[in-house]
């Protein structure tokens, strides 16, 4: 049983046994060229030979090919392309929707209507994505400005802490060190906890973004 493109090619050669060897060449570039050009449709191989018909019409097309005059490829194609074959099956189906008269003209004399009701969808979906990207962007900026004062706290503070050492003010010179040390702690985990919340929310935007475009394709 032929299943694939190798098994059917042998088919043909065992087939045109005794012709020229020209001749066989011919017919299998022609079959191959059929299977590839079926595969490049989507078909598999065991679709793609069945694509060019039974084996008792490729027999019969193989016999017409013996006893006739040689000719070139080109005609040989055009002369097996008229033969039957089992047509493409296609893949994905094409869904048409058909409104009747009725439907169509009523959807007309409604559109300010329900054009009205889209318009008035797609600005509040507009509006609700804008402020959150507003809302999202003012609470990253706000992060950072925090993150900042932190960081010039702890870069001032340690400085004055070795003022105040040399002055004599050991104590507050002390706090001054400390105060300064936790604020720069904070400031450096803040910073990284701001990009963590930064890349968050642009996920969240592009995410809403993506299926704000998938809904309109649709």
């Amino acid at each position: 049983m032929i299943v694939n493109k190798m098994q059917f090619l042998q088919a043909v050669r065992e087939q045109t046994a005794g012709m020229p060897s020209t001749e066989i060449n011919r017919l299998l570039e022609y079959y191959s060229e059929m299977i590839d050009e079926a595969m490049e449709e989507g078909m598999s191989e065991e679709e793609a030979t069945a694509h060019l018909g039974t084996w008792e019409d490729i027999c019969v097309q193989i016999e017409e090919f013996r006893t006739s005059e040689p000719q070139p490829i080109e005609a040989i194609k055009e002369e097996l392309a008229k033969e039957p074959q089992n047509p493409i099956p296609d893949k994905k189906p094409k869904k048409r929707i058909s409104l009747p008269m009725w439907a169509v003209v009523l959807l007309i004399l409604t559109s300010p209507i329900w054009g009205a009701i889209v318009l008035s969808l797609v600005i509040a979906v507009f509006a609700v994505v804008a402020s959150f990207v507003v809302i999202g962007g003012a609470l990253v900026i706000s992060l950072f400005a925090v993150v900042l004062s932190l960081a010039v706290v702890g870069v001032v503070g340690i400085p004055a802490a070795v003022v105040l050492f040399f002055t004599g003010s050991i104590a507050t010179g002390l706090l001054s060190l400390g105060g300064g040390l936790v604020c720069g702690g904070f400031a450096i985990l803040g910073w990284f906890l701001c990009i963590a919340f930064a890349k968050f929310v642009a996920v969240c935007v592009k995410g809403l973004f993506g299926r704000i475009v998938k809904v309109i394709g649709r």
